[in-house]
């Protein structure tokens, strides 16, 4: 997890709660365009079961540039009325285990790659170029500044959905935000020496 308001000396890789113990998902579909699979999951007895056989934990990565994984179903609002299950394109790292009898999935990813993502999630991609930086400002220095945690019982740095930020992965992903990560690196806002989140 990150240091609550330490801005890192070198970008720091994040966990991000892409499935929740509080959404009580008991299967999920995975496949790695990496590796050309499918991961059937489900919960078998308190224990994950991956294409019929149990484990604890599953760790599945991504060792290629520009791969990736579809996972499906996600839920996005929880609480809102408009809440619903999509299918999410995720760079980086999964991390899948049980928590209170129901599937915990952990997207472990970089935070620039991560901040492109959240940019086009929270506001639309054809957004001028300014609003995507400034978004992606205001997103990093949230993150690091990190003064709510409110899943720090999870041992997770955020969740995928609105009480945190929106992060939908790269399905969204543009140029623009891409180059608003870039274009912004190591930028954050601060009060009093402080990150402001």
């Amino acid at each position: 997890m990150l240091i609550k308001n330490e801005i890192p000396t070198k970008e720091p890789i994040i966990s991000i709660g892409i499935v929740l113990p509080i959404d009580n998902q008991k299967t999920v579909e995975i496949f790695s365009t990496e590796t050309n699979e499918n991961y059937s999951i489900s919960i078998d007895n308190n224990q994950i079961s991956l294409n019929n056989k149990l484990n604890d934990n599953i760790q599945l990565e991504n060792t290629v540039e520009h791969s990736y994984f579809i996972i499906n179903p996600v839920t996005i609002g929880r609480g809102f009325h408009w809440g619903k299950k999509i299918k999410l394109k995720l760079p980086g790292n999964l991390e899948i285990k049980v928590s209170d009898n129901s599937l915990f999935v952990i997207n472990h990813i970089r935070l620039e790659t991560y901040l492109m993502c959240v940019a086009t999630s929270e506001m639309s991609s054809d957004c001028p170029p300014s609003f995507l930086a400034s978004q992606t400002i205001a997103a990093r220095s949230w993150i690091i500044a990190a003064s709510e945690q409110k899943h720090f019982e999870l041992g997770i740095d955020a969740c995928n959905d609105d009480c945190c930020q929106r992060y939908q992965g790269i399905g969204n992903l543009t140029y623009g935000s891409k180059l608003a990560a870039q274009s912004t690196r190591g930028k954050f806002l601060l009060y009093n020496d402080e990150i402001c989140d």
